[in-house]
């Protein structure tokens, strides 16, 4: 007799490996330019496909017994994808806007979720004894897990709003170096941006909500929620986003226009030091000529 590994819902998280691994594969062989975008674009979407494959290696039910039982390092390895996807967006977001992009002084951020990663396996290794299973799935199954996760959620969050405050600081000084912004279309990139942030805060939710009625009810009150369906409409939701994202392409790509940083941050400034300061009494006489004229 077969064993059966996988269910009806696995299957959506095997399409989006497929979606993420092929999208991966077509953006970074067909994809040329200097500023490394399509790198990282390519990049973020192994850490999609890794992070489906994560959560089907985790709630998987006969999966994750297989998973366990031949290969327990599994767990600690797709764990880095959840860390990296966030700095990986960001770097993405900044290289499709800007020419030139450089490391700057607090670039050193996008390495600490790296660093949390190292230090909560080295943690993992010196707190638990592996026994039935490797020492990271020992501590994913403690109740103190929970309390981890929240952190990287936090973290993943911050460097999606992070992303969406690069493209909005950048609409708002391409009206200043751009005079045809009705050309220009930033459709497919806000896309990916505001889906993972919702994605994100959507997974913090959640768990929020888990941990609250743990505390507040314990086991029972656990029971009384369908978490299960809320993880399920997480998994639906990121397929959505990926198979739309696949849709639309790479086609607006076309219509943002790379420009320096520093160039926008000069014309800024020279705008604001060619502003003319107008008197009191001149803003009178204009508001005496509109209303009497």
């Amino acid at each position: 007799m077969k064993t059966v590994l996988f269910n009806g819902h696995d299957i959506i998280l095997f399409v989006i490996m497929f979606i993420c691994i092929l999208f991966s594969i077509i953006t970074l062989l067909t994809q040329r330019d200097t500023c490394r975008a399509h790198l990282w674009l390519g990049l973020f979407l192994l850490t999609q496909a890794a992070s489906a494959a994560y959560t089907l290696a985790l709630y998987g039910d006969a999966f994750h017994q297989w998973a366990a039982q031949n290969i327990p390092a599994i767990f600690a390895c797709l764990e880095l994808a959840l860390w990296l996807e966030g700095p990986l967006l960001l770097l993405y977001t900044r290289a499709a806007l800007y020419q030139r992009v450089r490391f700057q002084r607090d670039d050193w951020l996008l390495l600490f979720p790296i660093l949390i990663y190292i230090l909560t396996i080295s943690a993992v290794n010196l707190t638990y004894e592996a026994g039935a299973g490797s020492d990271f799935l020992l501590f994913l199954r403690s109740n103190n897990v929970q309390y981890y996760e929240h952190l990287r959620n936090l973290i993943s969050s911050s460097f999606g709003v992070c992303a969406y405050l690069v493209v909005k600081n950048y609409q708002n000084k391409m009206t200043d170096a751009y005079s045809n912004l009705d050309l220009l279309s930033y459709g497919w990139l806000k896309l990916l941006v505001a889906g993972y942030i919702v994605l994100k805060l959507w997974s913090a939710f959640y768990l929020i909500l888990f941990t609250l009625v743990q505390a507040a009810f314990g086991e029972s009150g656990v029971h009384q929620i369908d978490f299960d369906l809320m993880g399920g409409i997480g998994n639906y939701g990121h397929l959505c986003l990926v198979s739309l994202l696949l849709y639309l392409g790479l086609a607006d790509s076309r219509h943002i226009v790379h420009i320096a940083k520093e160039t926008l941050e000069d014309i800024g400034q020279a705008r604001t030091e060619s502003r003319h300061a107008y008197s009191t009494e001149q803003v009178e006489r204009v508001q005496y000529h509109m209303v009497t004229g």
